[in-house]
């Protein structure tokens, strides 16, 4: 939803601009995060896409497709990533469901690399949402233990 200065709802945005559609969300991720020039990105988890959103509700920008548990290009499963963080560079890092996995996209969508897999975290976990830090380290919440674990790439 699009609100005044006042808090009041002025319109509802989705993917075709103001009024003009709905997101498609089969389940309750819908991140959001605000890149270096301040342009906001959302994850719509029903289309496996993060798409940049103009004030008017239009779509500047979108990146990502369904892919296969094999493919690490694509998001699988059901409502994939669910969520996202956007580094200093414009990159983004996703991180995913069912098939759990960390993974860092250039800021075109092309996929970079993947940061953590299942096997880094315990069995069934869900929910790994996600930051960057002022030193661009990625943060990811471990929702099983409680605690945030710090991820630094190497050059």
């Amino acid at each position: 939803m699009k609100y005044d200065k006042g808090g009041k709802v002025v319109a509802h945005i989705g993917p075709e601009g103001l009024d003009k559609g709905r997101y498609e969300l089969p389940s309750p991720n819908f991140d959001v995060a605000i890149d270096p020039q301040g342009s906001p990105w959302i994850v719509e988890t029903g289309r496996h896409v993060i798409s940049n959103v103009r004030a008017d509700g239009s779509v500047a920008a979108s990146w990502g497709h369904y892919g296969p548990k094999g493919e690490l290009n694509g998001f699988s499963g059901c409502c994939n990533p669910t969520h996202i963080a956007i580094r200093h560079d414009g990159s983004f890092v996703t991180s995913e469901k069912g098939l759990v996995r960390v993974k860092i996209h250039s800021p075109s969508g092309e996929l970079v690399g993947v940061v953590a897999q299942a096997s880094d975290f315990k069995k069934d976990i869900h929910g790994l949402d996600l930051a960057v830090d002022s030193k661009d380290r990625i943060l990811v919440l471990d929702p099983e233990t409680g605690s945030i674990r710090v991820f630094v790439l190497k050059s």
